[in-house]
């Protein structure tokens, strides 16, 4: 029986790490958890707009590759085989580079067939966005 986080990241066999030290082990109770379809990552808080209506935080946060990676790497065991995998923000434009790199490594890395989703303003959606996906 797994005592603790760290227990269960061993178990995987992956490194302790901040942003999955909250992950529950893959098994609760002894049952074991069902299969991801769908992942939404909230890239940033970074806006270039300041809707009203809009229930997003504002900040100035923003993942950091490394930690997106090593979540998708630490979920893959789990993934179904079609997953829907979602950029979020802010504005998830203003973090480009980060959704370039992970769908990059999600399809170099991964057997599963992933369908990506994009919410955006729209304001800095350009025609290389849409071509890449």
């Amino acid at each position: 029986m797994i005592k603790n986080k760290n227990q269960a990241l061993l178990r995987l066999s992956l490194p302790a790490h901040p942003l999955l030290e909250w992950m529950p082990s893959p098994c609760y109770n002894g049952l074991a958890m069902q299969e991801i379809s769908a992942l939404t990552l909230v890239l940033t808080d970074r806006c270039n707009f300041s809707c009203c209506y809009c229930p997003q935080l504002k900040g100035k946060d923003t993942l950091k590759i490394n930690d997106i990676l090593c979540f998708l790497d630490f979920l893959q065991p789990r993934l179904a085989k079609e997953v829907w995998l979602g950029f979020y923000g802010g504005e998830p434009l203003l973090a480009w580079p980060l959704i370039e790199e992970t769908v990059d490594h999600a399809k170099k890395n991964f057997k599963n067939t992933f369908l990506f989703t994009l919410t955006t303003n729209g304001s800095l959606l350009k025609k290389k966005h849409i071509l890449f996906f």
